[in-house]
């Protein structure tokens, strides 16, 4: 089937996946957060399989920035966890990539709004931060993009920037994306996975948990 490109690839949250990013908490002994891996396609969201998620994972939290993945014997992908895409090595079509994180029973996925109305995802690493700090009860995150300095008010879901104090808002939604996984497995045939990922700068995380 045909790659879709990445939609949001010229949006500033694409454009700070070029930027060094910090991210810090003020809790320095939380539950490691479980993350799910999920790829774009006709803007449906999918989901790895367990065993790419796991390899993404890896990749992630030892601080490697680009993993490339076989899921099949003719599909290769390298997944760029800074820019968070996924590019088919043969045609170089590209697809988004997130990170969800699982509370109980359900996986969400932390956005924030842009100039459209639409929702953005956060990086991986600062939907990890805000998570990690909403889970603690902690009210606040710092980030920077770039050299651009924000706080994330977990209280109020905004996203500030310090500088100019214009305000964004921020959501953290229960990700619906299809397993594809699951139903390859009912249907008795190797699922289809289209590889993406994403790390965002790091982010510095300050009290709350989102």
């Amino acid at each position: 089937s045909s790659s879709v490109e990445c939609k949001h690839k010229s949006t500033p949250y694409h454009q700070a996946q070029e930027e060094s990013e910090k991210t810090e908490s003020d809790s320095q002994t939380t539950p490691e957060v479980e993350l799910r891996w999920e790829w774009e396609d006709d803007e449906v969201w999918n989901v790895y399989s367990e065993n790419v998620t796991a390899e993404i994972t890896k990749a992630f939290r030892s601080g490697k920035c680009t993993i490339t993945i076989t899921p099949t014997d003719s599909d290769k992908f390298c997944l760029d966890l800074k820019k968070m895409v996924q590019q088919n090595t043969k045609t170089g079509a590209e697809r988004c990539i997130r990170a969800a994180v699982k509370d109980q029973d359900s996986y969400f996925v932390w956005h924030w709004e842009g100039d459209d109305g639409s929702w953005i995802p956060y990086n991986a690493t600062t939907c990890l931060a805000l998570e990690t700090a909403w889970c603690a009860n902690e009210k606040h995150v710092s980030s920077s993009f770039g050299k651009t300095l924000y706080t994330l008010d977990l209280a109020k879901m905004v996203q500030i920037n310090v500088n100019s104090h214009y305000k964004r808002k921020m959501k953290r939604k229960k990700s619906e994306a299809v397993d594809l996984d699951m139903n390859s497995q009912s249907n008795n045939t190797c699922a289809r996975c289209v590889l993406t990922t994403e790390e965002l700068p790091s982010t510095k995380r300050a009290h709350r948990c989102r």
